[in-house]
This record gives structure tokens, sequence and C-alpha cells, in this order.
């Protein structure tokens, strides 16, 4: 009987191409389409789960705020008697170099670590002690990547590396590289005992320098989640007799926090964090567009599965007479939505093996050929099937073998089924999810637009940041004047500043006091940048008032403050007052104000601001250009630097590139848009098309009778058309306010936004508009210019 059903099935698909080819290609795209963004959730929702503890590990953290103060960890294992280890990580480099022999290696973020970390994350050793690795001062774990680069096939156990101008560092083990679905981020681990090696007592005890990662292993989940709700009792019990008063942590809003490790990369988008997490918003987004594509494509199954019916009710009203049941019927259709379903999901398969490397390029993922076979990617590729079996085939078929048998037999007047009656509502359905993903994209692209090239108070464009380290460092700082005119001579070369850094929210966040102040708040916590006097005019900064740092004269500290730093002082004329670094001590004048500059991501406004003089507390060297060919002038750079330290690598970025960097996750957002908007539409025009063929056909007598009466080609285009362009128009009006209010919604998330203009709405709507009159008039127009005596010819 099965055997009979497939035959049959296969028969009548054979038999009507057109319309096989349409369901095919429609079901195919959407299956492909849906599974590669469940792939990607699954990706995302992976993170952490490589680690065997990650269900029991918590980090501890402010709302706002990544990291927190050192003394931490152990007053939580005092606190808490569930908690079975503590282990933190305080960044040590973003990015450096490391020194062995006569190599000099770049490196990407490396961490002081407490040997418990290994444990808590369960670090596969390769080579060395797991149980004291880093337990001793001036030690360093160093991953397997980085020590390939660095020791090829060298034993590393026991040499010793540098970085920059710290102390030798014993390397004591190598460990795995970390997977990729990880928040951490790192490619070495220096031993914590070494970081307190550098630090006075005041900084390793202080509770308000939040400088360190916090991680927790408690006994159970359950154990966890009291503990969670009990950190605001631990953070009174913190902070008591520290810098901060019970009153002030309430008005700071100094509270800790515990979130599950796993929850981190979806909901993680504190400052300081270890990289730029996702946003559990995509996840969503992608769940709802993996869900509509499948809805798209189901509905052109259903729209073109009835027109068939409808053209075969003679077929069952025979089939019905000569003895065969409701149930014969009902399997009969099915298996043919069974069989169209089974080849469109092989088709799906091969299209997403062909497309992964373009798919990987275009969300920066890593998914492989061999991911589409996980037991779980199949068992998502399953629940697709039987979504679309059911919502295509399942419930037209049940409502064709109701078909009562005279009325089949007549082919008129069959039965009201709403899946017969919907499919003009179907069409809206359909074509308005694709209005709304094209209409969401166009407010995506307009946003980053907006965001990649808003004035952001300095000039980003041919600025590079180069990394100073060892003797570049030593020449960049100690004698600057004389490197700075070797370089300046380059030509293209305009300017040059050494700073500790400007980018980012990973500024170090520090109390700025006005001597003899009255305030309540004497020391509000500000951004902080240390430089010496070429960073102003490097960066294009505004002076509104006093002046830059002048090397000559500012031989102590000196402070140049932000309009927002000042706002926030409530400073009437701050120039000539003293001022003193809460964190650093000592007492410096405020020589200038700048305004206001947008250093950090557009999601966030801009906050207070100082600049320090300190020409050597500085890491990064500024490099502005004016050059019709910058990476000319870059080669000159690196050619220059060569021959004044030979053997030292310039590591350099370009700043409008980092800027981009900030928004990786909505710039991802906006190519999947693009994407998957194009693939809502191909599909929706595929349904068109077949339900436009399926009109021509039934009313071809009409036209010709129409067009021997003197019916002109226009007006049979305009009568054919006319319906289906008054539904894609009905399905832009129910996107608008739809579109309208999650796009509004999504840009709150934005400091500083575009407004929703009115041609967002528009433009998308003439689009698909013009596309699904493309799609439509393909067939209108061949039937239009059809020899009426082809037609009528059988009357």
């Amino acid at each position: 009987m099965i055997k009979n059903y497939l035959l049959i099935a296969l028969r009548n698909l054979l038999r009507n191409r057109t319309y096989t080819l349409i369901n095919l290609l429609g079901l195919a795209i959407g299956t492909a389409a849906s599974l590669m963004m469940l792939m990607h959730i699954r990706q995302e929702l992976s993170f952490e789960k490589e680690f065997p503890k990650y269900e029991r590990i918590g980090r501890v953290s402010l709302h706002e705020w990544a990291k927190s103060a050192l003394p931490l960890a152990e007053e939580l294992s005092n606190f808490f008697p569930t908690i079975e280890t503590t282990a933190r990580l305080g960044q040590h480099r973003i990015y450096d170099v490391a020194m062995y022999e006569d190599k000099h290696i770049p490196v990407g973020p490396g961490y002081m670590a407490d040997q418990e970390i290994i444990d808590l994350f369960d670090l596969s050793f390769l080579q060395g002690a797991t149980e004291s690795a880093l337990t001793r001062p001036h030690t360093i774990v160093l991953t397997e990547s980085i020590t390939q680069k660095i020791f090829g096939n060298e034993n590393p156990i026991g040499q010793s590396i540098r970085f920059g101008n710290i102390d030798a560092l014993e390397v004591t083990g190598v460990i795995e590289d970390l997977p990729l679905n990880t928040h951490l981020n790192f490619e070495y681990l220096i031993s914590m005992p070494t970081q307190y090696t550098w630090l006075n007592e005041d900084s390793q005890e202080s509770r308000g320098w939040m400088s360190a990662y916090t991680y927790a292993l408690f006994r159970d989940e359950e154990a966890m989640q009291e503990a969670g709700e009990r950190m605001e009792d631990f953070s009174y019990q913190f902070y008591e007799g520290s810098e901060l008063s019970r009153e002030e942590v309430e008005r700071y809003q100094s509270f800790y926090e515990l979130h599950p490790v796993a929850s981190i990369h979806l909901d993680g988008n504190r400052e300081q964090e270890m990289d730029k997490n996702s946003d559990v918003v995509y996840v969503y987004i992608f769940a709802a567009l993996a869900l509509l594509i499948v809805l798209i494509a189901s509905v052109n199954f259903i729209n073109l599965f009835s027109t068939q019916v409808i053209k075969r009710s003679r077929e069952i009203g025979v089939r019905k007479v000569i003895g065969a049941s409701r149930q014969y019927i009902f399997w009969q259709f099915l298996s043919e939505g069974l069989v169209i379903t089974g080849l469109a999901t092989g088709i799906a398969l091969s299209l997403c093996a062909l497309s992964l490397p373009f798919y990987n390029t275009l969300s920066e993922l890593a998914i492989q050929p061999t991911d589409l076979f996980r037991p779980d990617n199949l068992l998502l590729l399953a629940g697709i099937f039987v979504v679309i079996v059911l919502l295509s085939s399942g419930a037209p078929s049940f409502a064709i073998s109701g078909f009562p048998v005279m009325k089949a037999i007549k082919g008129s007047q069959l039965p009201s089924s709403w899946v017969l009656k919907s499919r003009k509502k179907l069409v809206v359905f359909q074509f308005a999810i694709s209005m709304f993903i094209v209409i969401s994209t166009m407010v995506i692209y307009g946003q980053m637009d907006y965001l990649q090239n808003k004035d952001l108070g300095f000039e980003k464009e041919q600025l590079i940041s180069v990394r100073l380290y060892g003797p570049l460092w030593d020449e960049a700082v100690n004698n600057r004047e004389v490197f700075r005119n070797e370089l300046s001579r380059i030509p293209g070369v305009t300017s040059i500043a050494n700073t500790s850094g400007f980018l980012g929210n990973g500024l170090s966040v520090e109390g700025l006091q006005v001597v003899d102040s009255t305030r309540e708040e004497d020391a509000p916590s500000m951004r902080c940048i240390r430089a010496d006097e070429g960073l102003i005019s490097t960066l294009g900064l505004e002076l509104i008032a006093g002046r830059e740092f002048q090397p000559k004269a500012d031989t102590s500290v000196m402070y140049i403050l932000n309009e927002k730093a000042v706002e926030v002082l409530n400073l009437e004329d701050p120039i000539g007052k003293q001022a003193i670094n809460s964190s650093g001590g000592e007492v410096g004048e405020i020589v200038g104000v700048v305004k206001n500059f947008n250093y950090a991501s557009l999601h966030y406004e801009v906050d207070p601001m100082f600049i320090e003089y300190r020409p050597t507390w500085v890491g990064t060297m500024l490099i502005k250009m004016e050059s019709a060919n910058p990476m000319q002038t870059v080669a000159a750079i690196e050619d220059e630097i060569a021959q004044l330290l030979p053997g030292t690598e310039m590591l350099y970025s370009f700043v409008s590139q980092e800027m981009q960097q900030m928004y990786l996750a909505e710039n991802n957002m906006k190519k999947m848009l693009v994407l998957f908007s194009a693939l809502a539409i191909i599909i929706a025009c595929l349904g068109l098309f077949g339900l436009t063929a399926y009109s021509v056909a039934q009313r071809s007598k009409e036209i010709s009778i129409r067009k021997i009466l003197g019916a002109s080609l226009q007006s049979i285009l305009l009568l054919l058309s006319k319906d289906y362009l008054k539904l894609v128009l009905l399905a832009f009006v129910v996107a608008i306010p739809i579109a309208n209010y999650f796009m509004r919604e999504w840009l709150q998330g934005f400091a500083y936004h575009i407004p929703m203009y009115w041609w967002m709405y528009l433009l998308p709507g003439v689009a698909v508009l013009l596309v699904a009159l493309l799609a439509v008039s393909g067939q209108t127009l061949k039937a239009a210019r059809q020899n009426p005596s082809d037609s009528l010819r059988s009357e």
C-alpha cells in the first residue's frame, strides 16, 4: 500500500513539473535557511558547555561592571559555605609582544590567574605540573597555539619569556587552546602571586578597585541560586570598614550580582568584559526568522497544494465512486507532500553544506559541515520536517479527503474549507512577513551607517594605534622628542602622541577630587586616560578652555577634563583649579577642557572623563596621517622603526577599524537580515508565481473572449495582476506598525540613534511591490499575448 501511495505521488508530481519545481525550491530554500539559523542559535546557546562543571560555576560582578575587587574571592568563600573554590583572572594585556631570545612574537590577551582557575574550568594540561603551575611568582602557563609560535618544537617548560619591561617569567605549563564557544579569551596566564609583587598593600586590599574577574564553583546549582539571592547582604558585609559606607553602597548601587557562567555570552555586555559578547535579543530574532521563513515556505505549499486540488477535483470524485475511502484519499495526498518535503530536505542539506563557508564568513562563526549531522542538528532538521509536513500537507490533505463525491466530480462549489478559502489571507501573511524583515533591514542599515559616520568628536580616519613594548617603549617614551622627530620626517605623518589607550569601555575608571571641595561626593568616578603632550592635536579634539599639555612647563601631573567631567564636578571655571586622582594620590592643576567626544560604543552616552599628564604611564602610540596612500605611509613608518630598532616588529591597527569592532553583533545581524530578507522575498514570489500561473490557466478562456471583444493588452495585464498587487499592498499596511514597534524598541538600545524616517517604510514597500509585479507579470503577459483561438479551440 505504501509503495502504491509513493508511486502515484511520484507520477502526479512528474506530471505537474512546474508546481513540483516551485514547491521544491521554496521548501528547500526555506528549510536550508531555517536550519542554518537554528544551527547559529545552537552555537550561541552552547557557550561554556564544553566545561564539565559549567552548571555550578558563577561569576560575581557589579550590575554594569564585569570586574570586581581583588579581596572579593576570599570574602565569598567565607560568606557562602556552599562554595567549593573561587578563582580570579586579572587582566594583564589586551595584546602584547612576547620576547624570547631574539624573537618578538605578537600575542593576544593574557591574564593574571589564581592556581584554582585550572581546576575550576578543568583546563587540560599538555605539559607541566597541573597542581603547581601558577602557585609561584613569575611563572606563566601558555596555550598550545602560542607555545608553538614562540618555541616551535622546543620544550617550553623551564624556559623564560618577557613582556615589555616586566621581570622574566618561567614557563611552567602548556594547556590546550580554549574552545571557541566560551567567553574566556586568553593565550597565556601569569600567576596571581606575580601581580601581588607589583602591588602595594592598599591596592591588594582595596574594595573599590575593580581589577579582576571573580569566579566561584558551588556545591550544586541550587546552592548557586540561593547564593544569588543573598548577594545584597554579602555586599553590605563586604564593604564594612572599607572606603565605602553603607549609604554610599546604596547611593552608588555597588551591589554585587552572581551570574551563571553560561549566561555571560548572551547577557554579559557589562563594561570591561573580556570580549565583545552577543545579545540574547539576537537569539530571539534568529529564532523568529527561522520560524517565519518556514511559515512562508509552508504557505507557498498550502496555496499551491490547494490549487492543485481544485484542478484534480474530478480525480478525487472518481476515486471515491470506485470505492476509495476518506483515509485513502488523505494518505494519497499526504504522501505527495511527504515526497516533496523529503526531497526538499535532502536538497536543503546540500545547500547548507555548500553555503557554510559563505555563512561562516558572514556570521563570523565556525560551523563545520560535520555539524550538520550531529544528533541535535538532525533532531532540529526532523522537527522542521514535521512542522512543514503538518502545516503544508496534513491540514490540506484532511480537507481534501472530505470533498462530497458529486461536487468533486462536477468540479464546482467545493467545500468551504479554511485551507482552500484562506489563500489570499496566506499571501498577505507571507508578504507581511517579508516586508517586516525588509523594513527591519533598512532600519538596521540606516543605524549602522549612522554609527560609522557620526561625528565622534575626534578624527578617526588615517589614525593608527601602535603597541609600545620593550625597546620600542624605551625609545618612544624615554627618548620621545628625538624619536618623534625621526618619524615626523616621513611624508604623510602629521602628529604623534603616546597614551594609555582611549577607545572602548576598557578605559580605567578612577576618582577625581577637586582639592578643598565641599561637595558630598568628593571623588566621583570617571574614565581616565593617561597621555603625553601630543594627544589633543593628534586626535583633533576641540579645546574649549585652557591649553594642551606642554612638555617644557608640565613636569608634574596635570589634568584636562571633558565637558561632562566639568558638569559632574560642578565647576564654573575649572582652569587653574587643583585636583587629585584618588587612585594615584598626586595633586595636579586642571589646565584645559575639551569638548565631549565618543571614545566608546554609541550604545552608551559619553561618560565624564579626565586626561592625566603621565608621559611614562603609556602603552600605545597614536600616529595621525594625511596621505593619499595611507598604507604606503604605514610601510614607511615600519621601515623607519626597523632601522632605528632592528628586530622590533611594529604592531598596529587602524582606529577606524577598531571602532567598527564595537558594533560586531549589529554588523553581523545586518548582514544576516539582508540575506534572509532576500530569501523570504524569493520564496514568497515563487508562491505568487505559482498562484498566478494557476489563475491564468483557469481564466484563459475569459481572457480570450475579452481580447476578441477588443480588450487591450494593458487592461488584461491589469485585470490579472490587480488582485495580487492589492494583497501585496495590504501586506505592506499590516507590516508597517509591527516593524515600527520592534525597530523603535531595538533603537532604544543605543544612546545615539536615527529617527524612523518615512522612506524607511516606503522604499521596502515599493521594492517588494516591484519584485511581486515581476513575479506576476511574466505569466500575465504570456496569457495576454496568447492567440485567443488556442484557448477557445476546445469550445
